[in-house]
């Protein structure tokens, strides 16, 4: 893998990564505004508890009937706080979805297989990672064979010059032999 692939690679799981913390923290909040407003509707029956048992004692007619419907209604605001803190620990333990190997920043000179989805040159006629046929033409090469560099090697069927990660020539189709 070429050091500057390596890099837009970086560059792209980081930008993923921070997408994804972005919307775990944006989930995190909403759920959380949810216990809230379960806490504030809580208070507000706890509130009509001790008033209601206020109430009826000042009546001297205090009823368990009353505390306990009362009483119900804490049980399940606690219960329902209890699955949304189970649903915030759930977004916490999310991990960023992994991202295939093959997915590179892309360029406006590139363009993606139809068949693997890899990034390929636009002016490619075949994938140079499964070898599909592209719709289209062959070019001829635009490099002399004798400027190959060390960082790119030479299609043995048609000459095209190719680089070194290549599995199959752009050009041609051929697999690449090493």
């Amino acid at each position: 893998m070429s050091f500057f692939k390596k890099i837009t690679d970086g560059v792209k799981g980081g930008v993923e990564d921070t997408k994804f913390k972005a919307d775990q923290y944006m989930r995190i909040q909403r759920v959380q505004g949810e216990v809230s407003a379960l806490h504030k509707e809580m208070a507000s029956v706890r509130g009509k508890i001790a008033n209601t048992v206020i109430e009826l004692y000042n009546q001297s007619t205090l009823s368990h009937k009353e505390l306990v419907d009362l009483c119900l209604i804490i049980d399940q605001f606690y219960a329902q706080i209890s699955q949304k803190e189970a649903q915030i620990a759930a977004i916490r333990a999310e991990e960023p979805p992994k991202l295939p190997p093959s997915v590179a920043v892309y360029n406006t000179r590139t363009k993606i297989c139809p068949q693997c989805q890899a990034p390929i040159a636009l002016e490619a006629t075949f994938c140079t990672n499964c070898g599909n046929v592209l719709t289209q033409q062959p070019i001829e090469s635009s490099k002399d064979i004798n400027d190959v560099s060390e960082t790119a090697i030479k299609c043995a069927n048609c000459g095209f010059v190719l680089s070194t990660e290549t599995e199959f020539c752009s050009n041609c189709g051929q697999a690449v032999v090493r």
